[in-house]
């Protein structure tokens, strides 16, 4: 056995992407079912800011991006326009939201913190308090959600406040707290397959399996195309011994959801526990054709690489792991590794 597979490998850091970058729309793009072709795109790629007129122009091209789920073009598009006017409302909420679907969390932090600073909107405020809780500041995520909770009725945005309490309540042990908060979103909305998924979450902390794989058929009966559902159906079979449909389920969120990060992780933890590594390296692959800035899933591609013989693909691949994000945690050591002498057996 190596090294590699007697050990943990498959836990680093989610690495930030950098989007300091301007251009500017020379004309406005047109969403289509396909998507972009490539001189939509080089057209949003290629342009540069220039006067206060254009605003408009960035707006109406970054919101087309932004339905398409173009998230870092449409970030692009809007930095342009607060270039030109830092103050402009719309550009600085939907530049928050760039970064919040990027799930740059530090990033969409700052950017909510000017706006909810700037205009006090509750969805702004709820999200920055979404934020705090994604980088750890609890206490403050605490404090501005129970701010909130007296502005609002029955009300989509009270939903999300009860939903994002609980999930806060159950990162810190509190499973009471927790089911608390889940049963007021449960009373404003019944139907949320997230929610269910969450309380999926919450019975398998009760060590309540069962319940918890009521929860997720539940959740997936609702919208048979939620990612995390399948991904907690997954958890449930294998912790029931029920190995192929386990696998059968992670495959089914990945068909929905081919960057979801939680089932990467676990296609490559099973895949070197159960000897389908192939299979592994070939969804990882699949993503990063997708996304090929993800550092931290390159790493762990190289490692599976490394794993099934492909000594030379591996070094290749944490060498690209480590050019997107020199910090990457294990990146360096790993990379030495490959370099220096290596026991194969």
């Amino acid at each position: 056995m190596s090294r590699l597979e007697s050990d943990n490998f498959f836990s680093s850091p989610q690495p930030f992407s950098n989007l300091e970058a301007e251009v500017r729309p020379k004309k406005s793009l047109q969403a289509s079912s396909g998507g972009f072709d490539a001189s939509q795109i080089q057209i949003a790629e290629a342009a540069f800011f220039s006067d206060e007129n254009s605003i408009p122009d960035y707006l109406s091209n970054a919101k087309v991006l932004f339905s398409n789920r173009e998230y870092r073009l449409a970030s692009h598009l809007l930095m342009a326009a607060l270039r030109v006017d830092s103050y402009h409302q719309e550009a600085t909420e939907l530049l928050g939201d760039c970064f919040y679907h990027l799930e740059n969390w530090s990033h969409a932090e700052r950017i909510y913190e000017i706006a909810y600073e700037a205009w006090s909107h509750v969805q702004t405020g709820s999200r920055l308090a979404e934020c705090y809780s994604r980088n750890q500041k609890i206490d403050k995520a605490l404090e501005l959600y129970q701010s909130l909770i007296p502005q609002l009725d029955d009300s989509p945005d009270l939903f999300e406040i009860y939903k994002n309490l609980g999930n806060i309540f159950l990162k810190m042990g509190d499973v009471d707290a927790a089911e608390e908060n889940y049963n007021k979103a449960f009373s404003i909305d019944p139907l949320s397959d997230v929610l269910l998924v969450n309380y999926g979450t919450l019975e398998i902390q009760k060590g309540l399996m069962d319940s918890a794989l009521q929860r997720y058929r539940d959740a997936v009966k609702i919208n048979n195309n939620n990612a995390k559902a399948w991904v907690g159906l997954a958890l449930i079979h294998r912790h029931l011994a029920d190995f192929e449909l386990a696998w059968a389920n992670l495959f089914q969120a990945l068909d929905l959801e081919s960057s979801n990060q939680v089932a990467l992780q676990l296609c490559a933890e099973w895949g070197v526990k159960e000897g389908r590594v192939a299979e592994a390296i070939g969804r990882l692959k699949k993503h990063l054709e997708f996304d090929d800035q993800d550092a931290e899933i390159s790493l762990v591609l190289a490692k599976l690489l490394y794993i099934s013989g492909e000594v030379h693909a591996s070094e290749i691949e944490a060498t690209r792991a480590l050019s997107l994000n020199p910090k990457l945690e294990g990146a360096p050591e790993f990379l030495k590794m490959l370099q220096g002498p290596v026991d194969h057996a």
